[in-house]
């Protein structure tokens, strides 16, 4: 119960974050800075994939409506969510993951956490990028805002990540 409890906390927390502050800073040629992808991420390793999936698709519902972004959210929060069972499996068996709990630095290592949440991270851009321009011949801007949004979101991640996660 303790644990649901945190979790619905840290959730609602991100979203006011994500809506109050993120949204809000404009690095218009390098697109949104983005940080639920965070709280998606620490989501229980080992949580079955259709809650996920719908949590994943919820939280990014809740950001369309509130930034009127007609399914961009939503869409790339469950590629991401997606994703994410098929990347863990690339690096971690299932033993691992039901003992692992929260993913996370502590619990990952830092080499697999930045790689599997970078390759994420970078799908979860993609999807975004791709949805809200979704025209061919603006590929050069796509793949701009695709990189450097990623690099610059991930990179804000793990700094709070590393500031709020307890060893």
């Amino acid at each position: 119960m303790k644990q649901s409890f945190g979790l619905v906390l840290s959730g609602v927390l991100f979203i006011l974050l994500e809506l109050g502050l993120f949204s809000r800073i404009s690095m218009s040629p390098l697109g949104p800075l983005m940080i639920y992808p965070l709280f998606l991420f620490r989501l229980p390793a080992a949580m079955p994939k259709g809650w996920y999936l719908f949590t994943g698709f919820a939280v990014g519902l809740v950001l369309d409506l509130f930034l009127q972004t007609g399914g961009l959210h939503a869409a790339a929060a469950s590629a991401f969510c997606f994703f994410r069972p098929a990347v863990f499996g690339l690096y971690f068996t299932t033993d691992d993951l039901e003992d692992m709990g929260r993913p996370g630095i502590p619990r990952m290592g830092l080499a697999k956490f930045l790689i599997t949440f970078g390759v994420l991270v970078l799908m979860h851009q993609l999807f975004f990028h791709v949805y809200s321009m979704f025209r061919i011949d603006l590929l050069a801007i796509l793949a701009l805002k695709w990189i450097t949004g990623s690099l610059l979101s991930l990179v804000v991640m793990v700094l709070i990540h590393g500031l709020f996660v307890r060893r």
